[in-house]
């Protein structure tokens, strides 16, 4: 059976805070890529601040 990475609105839309959950085999190298800081070395079950960037390395908002 393959296993996918997934990412959907966990919340509704509209709100002012917004939970995306992205979950799968490739979930954290997916998230890191567009994370302000590196996340190959986090512990597990853990919080980051940081920045979510476009391709352009511009940053688009702060997250958790």
């Amino acid at each position: 059976m393959k296993q996918d990475t997934i990412c959907a609105l966990a919340t509704p839309p509209g709100g002012a805070i917004a939970v995306v959950r992205i979950s799968g085999p490739d979930a954290v190298a997916i998230t890191g890529s567009i994370f302000s800081k590196p996340l190959d070395k986090a512990e597990g079950y853990s919080l980051h601040f940081g920045q979510i960037k476009d391709m352009d390395g511009k940053e688009l908002d702060e997250v958790l």
